[in-house]
């Protein structure tokens, strides 16, 4: 019945909100690459309109970065925050609030996606969707990530879906919000999408000036909100992103954070990402020949166009992974249509797909679990020193504010955070009654501290090795100041 329809399709969304759920619990903490919108949305949320206590301010990056995203998240958990803080919940469980929205916009948006996939291709494609994206890591683990690409995916997958329905000026106006306020980039993937529409069907010269006259507007209009939005946070008048596209590409400075072969994406990213929808994927356009094949053909051309860019990371294309995985959940969907006429060898080769596939991830969330020392340390440290009456001021080592240390961390209003830049290991740190230090440097402390722990992190894989064949290393290590102070020599030494 179309009730009990109802029922499946709602039941497999909420399973890969539940994913999305056990990714966050995971892994809670962030990295410097989603440092700017964390503290962003920390700092809308406590602060609000006093602009002068943002962390910006002090640590504004190498770009500016839109507010927008951040300003949107933080309004969404507007309820829930009060809730939570009325409570006496921690400041962490505000960072796992809004965490959780951005990964419930992003389910909503590939459930969006699919359905809108559903129309277009005439197949029941809940179950084959949500397993396949469950069976995968990446796209669930960074779908609550406030990274301007998961920003933008969101606004993306909304494009899609205005795609394949043929909504054509929801399609120009979303395309414009994701190119101009989140990643320039994309329009090497929207655009093309929107010259796939156009030359689809009759009349396709006065519909590209329809789009062309349509995209300025748009884009006149998302930049002017950006401005006026982004130069009040920044207290100057600025275009974030056009400012980043000129650094990335005319500058060209993204080289600076390293550089990969120009077919890694394809080699050793979607593959990764991807896992054993790659073959399912391939038996969906072959089934879906005609509808599928130029969809997947643009997403792979985003791909291939974005790979003359040295620098590379997996998140830059994570746009094109729930395409691929469309096409992989077509295939999918065809092989279960059809199993009774079927070799038994292919059921069998899907489900080992997917259960493949899925073992793998979980391997994946093991070992990202162990890439947030910096977080797990600064939790830990307030545990340590949870019924302390001295005072606390606490520096915090570069390599710990990398790996998931934010101010959403800093749980003791009376205690002083610091993550002071280019002081030297030893006596420049003095003045701080505790440390956060890496652990290769706790010599420089050996008579002026006692260590308190130390964090560990991932080191490498070995068969020799257990859990997963994860061995794990030192990373950093949690220091407080001896008193009283050190006597060696007959005479006093500072501390």
């Amino acid at each position: 019945s179309s009730k009990g329809c109802a029922m499946d399709l709602s039941r497999w969304d909420v399973l890969m909100a539940v994913g999305v759920l056990v990714h966050l619990a995971a892994c809670p903490f962030t990295k410097v690459e989603e440092s700017f919108n964390v503290q962003a949305m920390h700092d809308i949320i406590h602060y609000q309109s006093d602009i002068t206590k943002y962390d910006h301010n002090e640590f504004p990056g190498v770009v500016p970065r839109t507010f927008l995203g951040a300003l949107a998240v933080s309004v969404l958990s507007g309820p829930f925050i009060l809730l939570s803080q009325s409570l006496g919940f921690s400041k962490l469980a505000l960072l796992f609030i809004v965490r959780l929205t951005l990964g419930l916009l992003t389910v909503a948006s590939l459930v969006k996606f699919r359905k809108a996939a559903e129309k277009a291709f005439g197949l029941q494609l809940a179950a084959p969707f949500s397993l396949i994206t469950l069976s995968q890591f990446h796209l669930l683990f960074y779908a609550s990530r406030p990274l301007p690409n998961i920003f933008a995916l969101i606004i993306v997958l909304w494009s899609l879906s205005f795609f394949l329905t043929s909504s054509r000026r929801s399609l120009v106006w979303s395309a414009a919000l994701a190119v101009v306020v989140f990643r320039a980039e994309l329009c090497l993937f929207l655009g093309p999408l929107l010259l796939l529409d156009v030359f689809k069907g009759v009349s396709a010269a006065s519909r590209f000036f329809r789009y062309l006259r349509h995209g300025l507007i748009a884009s006149a209009v998302w930049i002017f909100v950006s401005v006026l939005i982004d130069s009040y946070f920044w207290n100057r008048r600025l275009w974030p992103e056009g400012e980043v596209l000129w650094y990335n590409t005319v500058l060209d400075k993204s080289s600076n954070w390293g550089t990969s072969p120009f077919l890694w994406y394809f080699y050793s990213a979607l593959p990764r990402c991807l896992l054993g929808a790659i073959p399912l994927a391939v038996v969906g356009v072959l089934f879906e020949k005609k509808r599928l094949s130029s969809f997947v053909f643009v997403a792979l051309f985003f791909v291939f166009l974005y790979s003359f860019l040295p620098h590379k990371e997996l998140r830059f294309i994570i746009y094109v992974v729930p395409v691929l995985n469309l096409a992989a959940a077509v295939g999918l969907a065809h092989i279960w249509k059809r199993r009774s006429q079927l070799s038994i060898l292919v059921s069998l080769f899907a489900i080992g797909c997917i259960a493949g596939s899925a073992c793998l991830s979980g391997s994946f969330l093991y070992v990202s679990h162990l890439n947030y020392p910096g977080g797990h340390a600064l939790a830990a440290f307030h545990r340590h020193l949870e019924n302390s009456p001295g005072d606390v001021h606490v520096h915090i080592c570069n390599a710990a504010a990398q790996s998931g240390v934010t101010r959403f961390g800093e749980e003791n209003s009376s205690w002083r955070y610091s993550k002071l830049e280019n002081l030297s290991p030893g006596k420049a740190m003095l003045p701080f009654s505790h440390l956060i230090a890496e652990s290769n440097d706790q010599s420089f402390y050996k008579d002026s501290h006692d260590i308190l722990f130390e964090e560990k992190s991932f080191d490498r894989l070995s068969l020799r090795s257990s859990p997963f064949g994860v061995v794990t290393k030192e990373s950093l290590v949690v220091l407080q100041r001896k008193t009283p102070p050190v006597v060696r020599n007959g005479k006093q030494r500072a501390v």
